[in-house]
């Protein structure tokens, strides 16, 4: 069976990564700042799954936040235990109209919070991988750890914008 018909997997996948998305609006949110996250939607059935790719995880002043949760322990960029980090599937970015601003890569081991700059899409580099939660292999983008930034970097330059919506 196909991993996008695996409903039982794709639920708990999806509630999984919902928790990562309240973890990181907490965050933000205990910092003052007036975050949204949208209401966990589940499709009925895998037929509906291009209505959910432009779902955001988290909006704040216009920009859309993407929370992608790895099971690796870090505390900032620097210590992420490899060179690269994995942004999203290239199907996946290329599905959404409108582009994150922000990627956020959270450890479900540690908490830790790192950013990157949308912006930094012309840098990053495909490769294709084994996913071994979904058992597929897919096309990924990643980007050096250099790009990314510590999560107080990021609310340095959110505090220029205000805290508001």
């Amino acid at each position: 069976m196909e991993w996008v018909e695996n409903d039982a997997l794709f639920k708990k996948e999806l509630r999984q990564g919902f928790k990562w998305q309240l973890h990181v609006a907490k965050y933000f949110k205990d910092l003052g700042f007036d975050v949204d996250v949208p209401k966990l939607r589940i499709r009925e059935s895998v037929n509906e799954i291009s209505e959910f790719s432009d779902e955001p995880d988290i909006v704040w002043c216009g920009r859309i936040f993407e929370v992608k949760s790895r099971k690796v322990s870090f505390t900032c960029p620097a210590d992420f235990p490899y060179q690269t980090i994995m942004v999203d599937t290239v199907s996946g970015w290329k599905a959404k109209e409108h582009k994150p601003t922000e990627y956020i890569c959270v450890s479900t081991l540690t908490g830790a919070i790192i950013c990157l700059g949308g912006e930094t899409q012309p840098l990053w580099t495909e490769r294709e991988a084994f996913d071994y939660t979904r058992k597929i292999r897919d096309m990924f983008y990643e980007a050096d750890k250099s790009l990314w930034m510590p999560v107080d970097i990021m609310v340095r330059q959110m505090e220029c914008f205000g805290r508001g919506k």
